[in-house]
């Protein structure tokens, strides 16, 4: 998806690390402490998004179900998606109630990318202008200057194209 990505740990959470995020992505995190799973209530209520995987934050830390419909809205039908996200506070909740496969995954995660404002200056991308599967690529900017590396993940060769918001040079 050309974009960075990065973990955050239950320790950071309750440290105030939400706010470096302009998206959650919770994986099948199923038991989260309940001081954590208040922080990031609260971090939606302020505006923050999140994609929850089916089945995530409905356990405290003791293994105690918890209600959690008010905050992620129902899990919905096996289509996988929310025909829109579950508001809450000034921010939003997507909830999948199943698994996706890679295309779904990455359609989902392009519009969430889209909605939040996430800029992703060098795309990679087929001849079709669809991202270009198992073609990764990750950026740095060193000394006013964009360093790029791709890697193709492919059993064969791949052809792709780079498309960037400023000219490459």
């Amino acid at each position: 998806l050309d974009t960075p990505v990065g973990f955050i740990s239950e320790r950071q959470i309750l440290e105030g690390g939400l706010k470096n995020f302009k998206l959650l992505v919770v994986p099948n995190a199923r038991y989260v402490e309940e001081k954590t799973y208040g922080v990031i209530k609260e971090y939606i209520k302020a505006g923050g998004m999140i994609l929850a995987t089916a089945g995530s934050l409905t356990y405290d830390e003791h293994g105690k179900n918890r209600q959690t419909s008010d905050f992620l809205g129902p899990e919905r039908n096996q289509s996988g998606l929310l025909n829109s996200p579950n508001k809450y506070g000034q921010g939003k909740v997507y909830h999948l109630s199943g698994n996706l496969n890679s295309e779904g995954y990455t359609s989902l995660l392009e519009i969430l990318l889209e909605n939040t404002g996430v800029r992703r200056d060098i795309r990679i991308l087929d001849d079709k202008e669809k991202n270009s599967w198992k073609v990764e690529s990750r950026s740095i900017e060193l000394e006013g200057k964009k360093i790029v590396y791709i890697v193709n993940l492919n059993n064969e060769k791949k052809r792709f194209n780079l498309k960037a918001k400023r000219p490459i040079t």
